[in-house]
C-alpha cells in the first residue's frame, strides 16, 4: 500500500451553534479505519443545526496548515458567551508505518488597537496541540502543545531543545516566529518559519517528521468548497476552478475565470489550466449530454504583476454552437466548477472533499447518481451538507448523518439495521413522530405560521 492519509473524524466544541458534536467518518464510525475504498458523509438537518460549522472548521485548518490568518471575523464564531471554540480533527497516516495523528486548535477573541488607533476585537489561535500514535491501538502520546500566552514556545520542554539544539538563539528565533505568529492570527506549528527547525527536530526524533507531512496533506490534498463558492458563481461574477497537479498547487487549488469579461492568467498557470478544462471535459458530457467547455484564446496579454500572460475566455460548447459560459444555469456552472476535485477525489485516495450545500442548484437525480458512482467505485472521501433528500435514497445509513435539537450533542446517526431501510422515509417520520434518541427537529407549527404571515401582510396595509 502507498502512503495514505484520510480524515477520521472532525469534533467542535462552543463553534457557532455547536455546543458538542462529532463527526466521524463512516469508516471509523463502524470502528475501522481505512477500506481501501471511498468514503461519503452527507450531513442533514434543518438550517441553523450545525451543517456548515463543521465545514468552516474545516476551512479554518486548511488556512492555518496554509501559514493563512484566521478570517477577521473568526471570534464571531464562538458560541454564546464562551471565551474560546475548540477543533479537534483526528487522521489516519501510512507512511513508513501506521499512525494516528490529532490536530486540535482553539480559537479566542483578543483586542487590540488598529492603524487608525480605535480599539477593536480580532481572532487569535489561543492553543494549538498535536499528538500522535504509533499503530492503531496504541493511546495517543503529546508532540507538541503551544499557548500563545505561554513564556516558553511550547512544550514538552526536551522538544525545544531537539528542534534548538539547545542553542539560546535559535529559542530566541522560534519565541519571534510564535509571536509572529500570533500577532496575524495564524498557526505557529505550521508556520513556513518553523519547517527547518521541525526537520533539525527529527534527528534526534523522527516524529517531529509529522507535522511537515499533516502540513501537506491538508494545503494540498484538501479542498473546502464553502457558500461563498457557490455565491460568486450565482452573481456570474466568476468561475473558480481548483488548480492541481503532481508538484503543486497555486493559490491553495483556487483560480478564479471571469464570466463577465476576458481573462488573463500568467502563462505556467494557464498552460495548468488547460488540463483542468480536458479533465472536465472528460466527465462534463456524461453529466450533461452534450456539453463541452471550449477555451477561446486572444493571444498574449501582460498580467497586472508584469508577467507574461494569456488572455482568454471560457465557453460552452453544445451541437458545434459556442457561448459564453455564463449564459449556463447555475447548476451546470456549479458541477462544471467542483468536476476537477471530484475527479482528483474520485481516484486518490488521500485526497478529502467538503462541499456545503452541494445540491443547490443541482438538478436532484443527476446528484444522486453522481454519488452513488462516488459511493461504489471511488478510492477518496467526500464530506457535504445538503436539503436534497435524494442521496438519503442512494446512499447507506453508514453515509449520512443528521443535525439534532440538542447544541451539547449536534450530529447522530439513525438508529436502524434494517437492509430494506429507505432512509429518506425513517428521517421525516422521525422530524414528525420522533423515535429517536435525540430530537432531529425543533418543531413549527402551521397554523403559527400562518397567523404570523397575516399579521406581517396586514402590518404592511
Amino acid at each position: 500500500m502507498s502512503d495514505i492519509i484520510r480524515i477520521l473524524s472532525v469534533k467542535l466544541h462552543n463553534l457557532k451553534n455547536v455546543g458538542r458534536g462529532t463527526v466521524n467518518m463512516p469508516d471509523y464510525a463502524e470502528g475501522g479505519i481505512y477500506n481501501e475504498g471511498s468514503e461519503i458523509l452527507g450531513i442533514y438537518g434543518q438550517n441553523g443545526s450545525g451543517k456548515t460549522a463543521v465545514i468552516e472548521a474545516l476551512e479554518f485548518m486548511k488556512d492555518l496548515a496554509a501559514s493563512k490568518p484566521l478570517p477577521k471575523d473568526a471570534m464571531n464564531y464562538i458560541q454564546g458567551n464562551f471565551d474560546t471554540a475548540l477543533i479537534e480533527i483526528l487522521f489516519f497516516m501510512f507512511t513508513d508505518r501506521e499512525y494516528i495523528v490529532k490536530y486540535a486548535y482553539t480559537i479566542g477573541r483578543d483586542i487590540r488597537i488598529n492603524e487608525r488607533g480605535e480599539r477593536e476585537e480580532v481572532p487569535v489561535v489561543v492553543q494549538e496541540k498535536l499528538s500522535y500514535s504509533v499503530g492503531l491501538d496504541s493511546p495517543l502520546t503529546l508532540l507538541i502543545d503551544a499557548r500563545a500566552d505561554a513564556k516558553t514556545p511550547f512544550l514538552p520542554a526536551a522538544g525545544v531543545d531537539e528542534a534548538t539544539g539547545a542553542d539560546p538563539d535559535k529559542v530566541i528565533d522560534i519565541t519571534v516566529i510564535k509571536r509572529v505568529a500570533a500577532k496575524e492570527f495564524k498557526s505557529f506549528i505550521f508556520s513556513n518559519d518553523m519547517a527547518p527547525f521541525w526537520y533539525k527536530a527529527c534527528e534526534k526524533n523522527v516524529m517531529w517528521g509529522l507535522i511537515p507531512i499533516l502540513k501537506d496533506y491538508i494545503t494540498k490534498n484538501v479542498f473546502v468548497i464553502n457558500q461563498g463558492h457557490s455565491g460568486i458563481i450565482s452573481l456570474d461574477f466568476a468561475m473558480p476552478f481548483s488548480i492541481t497537479g503532481e508538484t503543486e498547487r497555486i493559490d491553495m487549488g483556487q483560480v478564479y475565470v471571469s464570466l463577465s469579461e476576458p481573462s488573463v492568467m500568467e502563462k505556467e498557470k494557464f498552460s495548468t489550466f488547460e488540463g483542468i478544462i480536458n479533465t472536465v471535459n472528460d466527465v462534463a458530457g456524461t453529466l450533461i449530454p452534450g456539453m463541452k467547455l471550449f477555451v477561446k484564446q486572444y493571444g498574449p496579454q501582460t498580467t497586472k504583476d508584469g508577467k507574461d500572460g494569456i488572455r482568454f475566455e471560457l465557453l460552452s460548447s453544445r451541437g458545434g454552437v459556442n457561448f459564453p459560459l455564463r449564459y449556463e444555469s447555475e447548476g451546470i456552472k456549479k458541477i462544471v466548477s467542483m468536476l476537477n476535485i471530484l475527479a482528483l477525489m474520485y481516484n486518490e485516495p488521500s485526497v478529502f472533499v467538503a462541499i456545503d450545500e452541494l445540491d443547490a442548484g443541482v438538478f436532484e437525480y443527476l446528484l444522486g447518481e453522481l454519488l452513488k458512482v462516488i459511493d461504489e467505485t471511488g478510492r477518496g472521501q467526500l464530506l457535504f451538507t445538503s436539503h436534497n433528500l435524494r442521496p438519503l435514497e442512494m446512499l447507506g445509513e453508514r453515509s449520512i448523518i443528521f443535525t439534532t435539537a440538542n447544541p451539547d450533542k449536534r450530529y447522530v446517526r439513525i438508529n436502524e439495521t434494517d437492509e430494506n431501510l429507505n432512509l429518506r422515509e425513517h428521517y421525516i417520520r422521525a422530524i414528525k413522530l420522533g423515535g429517536e434518541e435525540e430530537k432531529l427537529y425543533s418543531g413549527t407549527v402551521k397554523s403559527d405560521i400562518r397567523r404570523a404571515l397575516f399579521r406581517a401582510g396586514d402590518d404592511k396595509k
